[in-house]
């Protein structure tokens, strides 16, 4: 190949990553995971993602843009992990782990939010829901209140929308 075909090949490749092509056979995910942020003395604050439809999700360890992550089932439980790929944010919200039972009812749920490099996670707190969606996928719903972490002041209310198809099935 010459250089100018290698030139240009390499720019439209580039030209993708950077639009956020991702694999079009590969997870994808919508909806919204929204927190509210309380401090004593201060404004409550937001934080959450937002996933428009088919947000393509990358694989771990992700690429620096948008998402990278996980959706799995095993038996009755899925479990989603999802990550903003910015290395570089520091504040809001980084990271998403959430473990609900499959079913017709909410049950206790398992969930973890990471706002910058504080985990607020419980299950006592957290009610949720997975039901099976699309192309081997989910809907999580859930609900969380009153989520801290040890030596952080703040606590987190969660409330988490999100659909995820092509996951990993066991």
């Amino acid at each position: 190949m010459n250089r100018l075909a290698t030139t240009v090949t390499l720019i439209v490749t580039l030209g993708a990553l950077a639009t956020g092509c991702a694999d079009p056979d590969g997870l994808r995910a919508e909806g919204i995971v929204s927190l509210t942020v309380h401090q004593s003395g201060q404004p409550d604050g937001p934080t959450g993602f937002n996933l428009p439809a088919d947000t393509f999700i990358d694989p771990p360890p992700g690429v620096g843009r948008g998402f990278f992550g996980t959706c799995a089932r095993v038996g009755t439980r899925w479990t989603v992990d999802l990550s903003a790929a910015n290395a570089a944010a520091t504040t809001g919200l980084r990271r998403v782990v959430v473990t609900a039972v499959e079913g017709n009812t909410t049950s206790p749920t398992a969930a973890t939010f990471t706002l910058g490099a504080v985990d607020f996670a419980t299950t006592a707190s957290c009610t949720g829901r997975a039901s099976p969606y699309g192309d081997k996928g989910v809907r999580i719903t859930a609900t969380c209140t009153g989520l801290s972490a040890a030596s952080d002041p703040r606590t987190v209310d969660a409330a988490l929308n999100v659909t995820l198809e092509r996951c990993n099935l066991q």
